[in-house]
């Protein structure tokens, strides 16, 4: 497990990295964090949705 301490301005960085590791990652914690990492998957997968 990786433990890290990030300022919430650097929140959008660690969706992008959390986002590429895909199924291999997981944020727990801060509670703020988990639906920003849950939102930017779905724009992502309606991205990939449209036609």
């Amino acid at each position: 497990m990786l433990s890290l301490r990030l300022r919430p301005a650097e929140y959008d960085w660690l969706v992008r990295i959390l986002l590429g590791l895909g199924t291999e990652a997981r944020a727990l914690a801060p509670d703020d964090l988990r639906p920003r990492v849950l939102e930017a998957a779905r724009e992502l997968a309606a991205h990939y949705a449209e036609r």
